[in-house]
């Protein structure tokens, strides 16, 4: 990243504002204990500040140095090597999704809905005695992800308070639902709707905390291939039929276009005919 930065501002012919795209998930404690506080920590340091720390920070997090010292492995950074990745930055892309509620394996105190992998290794977790649990009442997403808006404005929050004022972007968001087109056509997918309205709301949020955002990117335009999962799960707002490469609008997509229109309302969802 850092010489791909400087490459890009030498070869422009006017100052360039070049920035990272990184994936967030705030870690919180399952519950109150100091065990699950520290597995949270633990989790936040290989997750997210794994990758912002040496960026912003010129640092890697201390958790991450200690945790591979203790595995035997050397943490190879070299003389220079984070003054170049520590290049100052023109903005902050964020990719958000979910929170991850983290325990230490055996806390008496969780009474969740069970773990799940969450994109996230299974064996990595196990290293740092932690594990992930969706609390009582959190909604999933078909692929498995707590839907949590609130996570999004503390997302967003975090960066600022951790890393002070910087241009952020939310280069990603969106819900994977199991799409289908009805008999009169029409592809109702009003649970997204209701999604990106709680989600804008939540970037709303962070705008008025102090946070300097500047865009919101809705993942995505075309349902797509998604890594692993292959074309099942659907995030589009504008539905593909695979076989014939034919697009239907959905139901989040009238609704989305009526909403920028609208100046982006802070009412509740409204319907909108396909």
């Amino acid at each position: 990243h850092g010489l791909a930065l400087q490459a890009v501002q030498a070869a422009s012919p006017r100052p360039a504002c070049v920035g990272l795209v990184s994936s967030y998930s705030p870690c919180v404690p399952a519950s109150a204990s100091a065990a699950d506080a520290e597995a949270a920590r633990r989790v936040d340091a290989h997750l997210n500040r794994i990758v912002l720390d040496p960026v912003l920070l010129g640092a890697y997090p201390v958790e991450v140095i200690e945790h591979y010292e203790r595995h035997g492995a050397f943490v190879a950074v070299r003389d220079g090597d984070l003054a170049t990745i520590s290049q100052p930055m023109g903005f902050l892309g964020t990719n958000y999704y979910s929170r991850r509620h983290v325990t230490h394996p055996g806390s008496a105190a969780v009474n969740g809905n069970g773990g799940h992998e969450h994109g996230y290794s299974l064996q990595l977790l196990a290293d740092l005695a932690a594990a992930e649990v969706v609390p009582p009442g959190v909604l999933v997403s078909e692929i498995g992800l707590p839907i949590e808006a609130e996570g999004l404005r503390q997302t967003l929050c975090e960066i600022t308070d951790r890393y002070g004022p910087l241009p952020i972007y939310v280069t990603e968001n969106g819900l994977a639902l199991h799409d289908y087109v009805n008999p009169e056509g029409i592809i109702n997918d009003q649970a997204r709707i209701e999604f990106m309205h709680e989600h804008v709301e939540a970037v709303a949020q962070a705008i008025e905390a102090g946070c300097d955002v500047r865009g919101y990117f809705a993942w995505s335009l075309l349902d797509n291939l998604e890594w692993h999962l292959g074309y099942a799960p659907r995030f589009g707002l504008v539905y593909v039929d695979f076989a014939t490469q034919r697009r239907y609008p959905k139901r989040s997509y009238a609704w989305y276009q009526d909403f920028i229109e609208r100046q982006g309302s802070r009412a509740r969802p409204r319907t909108v005919a396909s």
